[in-house]
């Protein structure tokens, strides 16, 4: 078994899990939960390993919620009646909503109704539900501290989702706007690559080569290559983009129809027809690189979990103030 706690933006924290939770749900679900943790090596804030005789509680709760890499939060009835858990919640959702902390719920005896009705939040957050027993708790729990730790862009991920999930209609306006941005980049470069394979291409036909022989084809990447890193820092486009398109040229009413989708999703009122078709566009007919047009993060330079989390929260973002009309 190896410590959890880590190097880069984590090395500072001296716990890898801090739980808040209802004193009366330790006997069936967290003091378990905390021992089966502290089986697999993480270190875990839980008060009855941390408090010692004396302590000062409010002192140590707030140490514990600072030198925390993740906050479990066992979501109850019981927590909900009670006044200390609910400090240490918001005490966690004002630092993850900075970008400093990350917090995973465990639903324990309750629904998605009961969530909401207490804090519409988070009721969209990824949760874990106590159903699925201790033992595949901790294995998911291990495998977010793992994420956080060797993902520098984590915590800008979620940044970012939560930015987007809350945005009020002036913040829409200005994610709308970089997203375009981003997306007009990659057009402008799409073109311009177009041209040069098109020029490369003519240039090739009056060389002693065979057409697309494989000395062409070597000659042809090589005089690509070259200039399509010129046009990706002309257009300030990052390396580790997912690749664009040299193919075929990105036609006006794609753009259009693209952007209007664009904003539809921004203002979170996408259909499950305009999801389609938005996918239809960017990933069938262009296979564009979603992630860095929609929040910035190239397909390179993120993790794979990561580039999980931002595909599990598209749909979520997209139809979150959808309004849907019974039949």
């Amino acid at each position: 078994m190896i410590s959890m706690t880590s190097k880069n933006s984590t090395n500072n924290v001296k716990w890898d899990v801090f739980i808040s939770h209802a004193s009366e749900d330790k006997d069936i679900f967290v003091r378990e939960l905390a021992l089966e943790l502290r089986r697999q090596n993480i270190k875990v804030w839980y008060d009855e390993f941390t408090l010692g005789v004396g302590d000062s509680l409010k002192r140590s709760i707030e140490k514990g919620l600072a030198d925390s890499l993740l906050g479990i939060v066992v979501l109850s009835k019981n927590f909900f009646s009670k006044q200390w858990p609910q400090k240490e919640l918001d005490a966690l959702l004002a630092k993850e909503i900075k970008g400093k902390k990350i917090i995973l719920p465990i639903w324990l005896n309750l629904d998605s109704n009961d969530i909401f009705d207490f804090s519409p939040i988070l009721a969209d957050k990824y949760a874990l539900n106590a159903t699925l027993g201790i033992k595949s708790i901790v294995e998911k729990i291990i495998e977010q501290i793992k994420i956080i730790q060797h993902d520098d862009n984590y915590e800008k991920i979620v940044s970012v989702i939560l930015r987007y999930k809350h945005a009020n209609n002036y913040e829409q306006t200005v994610i709308y706007n970089e997203i375009n941005l981003r997306l007009n980049q990659i057009i402008s470069c799409n073109r311009e690559l177009v041209s040069i394979c098109d020029e490369i291409d003519r240039s090739l036909k009056k060389s002693e080569f065979e057409f697309y022989s494989d000395e062409w084809e070597t000659i042809a990447n090589e005089k690509y290559f070259e200039e399509e890193k010129k046009a990706y820092l002309k257009y300030n486009i990052p390396r580790e983009i997912w690749g664009i398109p040299y193919f075929e040229k990105i036609d006006k009413d794609w753009q259009k129809e693209s952007e209007r989708l664009i904003r539809k999703w921004v203002s979170g009122k996408l259909s499950q027809e305009d999801f389609e078709r938005l996918f239809y566009l960017m990933d069938d007919e262009f296979d564009l690189d979603i992630h860095y047009i929609f929040y910035g993060f190239a397909h390179g330079e993120i993790t794979n979990q990561s580039s999980e989390l931002l595909g599990n929260h598209f749909y979520e973002i997209g139809s979150r103030n959808l309004i849907l009309i019974p039949p």
